[in-house]
């Protein structure tokens, strides 16, 4: 518990501070009050004004007969009193009888002490009392442009507008939205007679109030918004048509064109073909090749092809008009207009005439039906897969495809051909008085019927290749038993040329040699094997083509896919034959091509790192050197599954020799355990044969999971280079 001397202190401090309020504080015009700044504010200093009451609450509009706020007016500005946030404090010393016969009108003095409020600073009142002096209160007619932008905050005043919206707001009643032709203000009036949708929507009104802000989460200003005090400050000036549905009959094209009377604020009709509906209130309508947008809160059930009849309100705030707050009717079914096949260049070459006065009319082409093609990039979905986004290559431009409704998912490589309602968009916002460009072209679909598949994804991806080569096995098997074959005859006949010449000019000539070998065969190969795989494959198509579907239609489709893989691994070996850069380049750029041709699939980190103290190696030496990195990089990938692979080519300080080394952090094995000749593999032994014949050595350290790494060390000679020339 409190000792007295506790509770003594406490009465002191509150005393003093009631007397800080209450003595010795002047009056402050409430302007003066506003142009406080916020660290004066966060004092919360005592404050004492004098005014007249402008606003209780929320007006018409509040809830219940106690109000929590009043508006102040002392000539000079307008601030809040907040009355709940005082009760809450226990602030507050007057009695809340008194307050109740606080009536508009009076003139009363506050002392309290200023805060923050949620837009502008407020007082939070310790004592409220009245003047005994009544003031007639009088709306100025309020300038447009200084009410929208703010400028009459908590002032009386009478603004003319046309009702677009009508909301029902919690706890309030009727939220309007009335248009002025500048902008717009909002307005609370009791959910009651003579209050209702009917009546104000599309009513020309003039109302009497006092300017507050509607503001955001962040306190930044919004729009004005009136507080109605009696029934009387709310003039209907023009009523709505009894039959909405007789407003004035507009073409699509001419929604929000010239007119000499100008834009009109009162609702329009419009006719046209449901392109797309979302059933969410957002509808696109057309008319021959020209298309508006709907936005509606109640829309009925609609289906592409239903012909409507739609009245509401044209908004130009975007870069195309159109029609927002829009009551809906369905007055028949018309075909839905042939799509258009667009291109995004042909939108920027019409879009560049019109800009460069060639032409005085380009296409509507925004909102109209119209088709993509392209291949897919990527398919994404939302959380709840209301929504996925298609991302397609159009060749010209990429476009993205919003699928509204749920959808299969499209794998990336497909080609698909989309159909739905354009949705341009544009650079920036309206912030150019001309032609404002389109930057990108887009599609709205309906859910996957509008998604035409016209092409599978490639089947040849890594995933499924790897997966393949277990179903073609045996075939393969008598591929690489072929090749070895002539391997072994390319392998003889370069022995024959090695013993006819010395050591180096043996490997220079052997290196011309082989490289024509090489080459021969691979073209052999291709005129002569993979062209009558081809053959076989083409008569395979015509007999599924005339058999019906059957077990036997099905082992022809096998025995197609079998000759199909069997085309591949001899394009493979055609390119390894053949894939040896041109050595009439510096070593440094050929080494890079041979790696780039290397990995050309597959998903490795390969880098390289060449220092050379000579310009150029002669073309055996060289060529020999690459066919080692060549074999090196094509075994590593094809048999460790390294992540990364590091080619290091150098001179060594000690001889001047070249030491070539290729290391990888793959599988790694025994050495003297792995594959030999005699088990059909040679690319070991080749590579060591190619190093020796250069009177080099050749070796290899590897363990199992430790990876691996290549070393041949050759030297060079004088005479390399007019080897070359023989």
């Amino acid at each position: 518990m409190l000792d007295s001397r506790t509770i003594f202190l406490t009465a002191v401090l509150i005393g003093l501070s009631f007397c800080v309020v209450t003595r010795g504080t002047e009056y402050l015009s409430i302007k003066a009050v506003l142009s406080m700044s916020p660290s004066e504010i966060e004092q919360h200093p005592p404050v004492l004004v004098r005014g007249v009451i402008i606003a209780l609450g929320e007006g018409i509009a509040t809830p219940s007969p106690k109000f929590g706020s009043l508006v102040l007016d002392d000539e000079t500005g307008g601030i809040w009193v907040n009355i709940n946030r005082a009760e809450q404090s226990a602030l507050l010393e007057t009695q809340r009888a008194a307050l109740d016969r606080l009536e508009i009108g009076m003139e009363v003095e506050v002392t309290g002490r200023i805060a923050r409020g949620a837009y502008a600073p407020v007082i939070i009142p310790i004592s409220v009392s009245m003047t005994g002096r009544r003031h007639t209160l009088q709306a100025k007619v309020a300038s447009l442009e200084q009410f929208l932008r703010g400028d009459d905050f908590l002032r009386l005043v009478e603004v003319q507008g046309v009702v677009q919206r009508v909301t029902e707001e919690a706890n309030y009643g009727w939220l309007l939205q009335i248009e002025t032709g500048l902008g717009y203000f909002l307005c609370r009036l009791p959910k009651r007679e003579p209050y209702s949708p009917e009546t104000l929507v599309d009513a020309r009104l003039s109302v009497s109030g006092v300017a507050a802000a509607s503001r955001n989460w962040r306190k930044e200003f919004v729009c004005p918004r009136l507080i109605v005090n009696h029934d009387s400050a709310v003039r209907i000036l023009r009523e709505p048509d009894d039959d909405p549905y007789q407003a004035k009959l507009v073409e699509l094209t001419r929604l929000n064109a010239f007119s000499i009377e100008g834009t009109s604020l009162h609702r329009i009709r419009v006719q046209g073909i449901v392109t797309f509906a979302d059933n969410l209130g957002d509808v696109f309508i057309q008319e021959k090749d020209f298309a508006v947008r709907v936005k509606s809160h109640d829309s009925p059930l609609l289906m592409p092809g239903d012909f409507i009849e739609a009245i509401g309100f044209v908004d130009s705030s975007g870069n195309v008009a159109q029609l927002n707050g829009a009551k809906i009717r369905v007055i028949g079914r018309r075909p839905i207009p042939a799509p258009v096949n667009l291109k995004f260049a042909d939108i920027l070459k019409s879009n560049e005439q019109l800009r460069l006065g060639i032409k005085t009319e380009v296409p509507g082409y925004d909102g109209i039906y119209a088709e993509l093609t392209g291949t897919v990039l990527g398919h994404s979905f939302e959380v709840d897969r209301s929504r996925s986004y298609l991302q397609i290559d159009c060749s010209d431009a990429v476009s993205t495809i919003t699928i509204v409704g749920r959808a299969n998912p499209i794998a990336p490589g497909s080609v698909v051909s989309a159909r739905g309602v354009v949705d341009l968009q544009y650079e920036g916002s309206l912030e150019t008085s001309y032609y404002t460009p389109p930057s990108k072209l887009n599609l709205i679909v309906s859910g996957n019927a509008q998604i035409n598949l016209l092409y599978g994804p490639p089947w040849w991806t890594v995933k499924r290749l790897l997966t393949a080569l277990v179903g073609v096995v045996c075939f393969s098997s008598a591929v690489l038993i072929w090749i070895f074959s002539l391997k072994r005859t390319l392998k003889r006949k370069t022995q024959e040329i090695a013993l006819e010449i010395n050591l180096r000019h043996d490997a220079a000539l052997e290196f011309q040699a082989a490289l024509k070998e090489r080459t021969r065969l691979a073209a052999n190969l291709h005129d002569t094997l993979l062209q009558t795989l081809a053959g076989a494959n083409y008569q395979l198509e015509a007999c599924m083509r005339q058999l019906p579907e059957s077990s036997s239609k099905q082992s022809l489709t096998t025995a197609q896919r079998i000759i199909q893989r069997g085309q591949s691994e001899i394009r493979g070996a055609v390119w390894t034959l053949r894939a040896l850069p041109h050595i009439k380049r510096p070593f440094e750029e050929s080494v890079h091509q041979v790696v780039k041709q290397s990995c050309a699939d597959r998903a490795c980190d390969i880098s390289v790192a060449v220092e050379l103290q000579y310009d150029h190696l002669a073309d055996f030496v060289a060529g020999n050197l690459l066919l080692v990195i060549q074999e090196s990089v094509i075994n590593a990938l094809r048999h460790a599954n390294p992540s990364k692979i590091f080619i290091e080519v150098r001179t060594l300080p000690v001889d001047g020799n070249i030491q070539v080394r290729i290391q990888d952090d793959g599988q790694g094995f025994q050495v003297g355990e792995q594959a030999n000749v005699t088990e059909g593999h040679f690319g070991i032994q080749g590579m060591k044969e190619r190093v020796e014949r250069l009177g080099g050595q050749f070796r290899i350290e590897s363990q199992t999971q430790q990876g691996s790494t290549v070393i041949a060390v050759v030297p060079l000679s004088e005479f390399d280079e007019l080897l070359d020339e023989l």
